[in-house]
């Protein structure tokens, strides 16, 4: 299922970096809308807060398709919501389904 899917990746991705959950400051996801984020997003995400930048820049912006989680991550960190140091999960899906994510410490 796609939200379970979501849970997993993120789950991976952060045991393959070492990094505990408490660890992340936010999960950076898709311009989807806050609808679309409440229900098949954000229940999967357990303990971590989304970036905020990833609804309200995505109501500002619109969709952007595969560009969407950078821009987020740019305007988390270029709005002080992420600092120097702080881990975050960037969240990405594609075609089909395929979801990925990465882990990044800000510099």
């Amino acid at each position: 299922m796609r939200g379970e899917g979501i849970g997993i990746v993120i789950d991976n991705v952060l045991a393959d970096a070492g990094v505990a959950r408490e660890l992340v400051a936010r999960v950076v996801l898709p311009f989807r809308g806050r609808h679309l984020l409440e229900e098949e997003y954000f229940p999967y995400l357990g303990d971590l807060e989304p970036a905020r930048s990833s609804e309200e820049r995505g109501r500002e912006i619109g969709h952007l398709s595969g560009a969407d989680p950078i821009a987020a991550l740019y305007y988390a960190i270029a709005s002080g919501e992420l600092s120097p140091g702080d881990h975050a999960v960037v969240f990405s899906e594609g075609v089909g389904i395929v979801q990925s994510a990465v882990l990044v410490q800000v510099v």
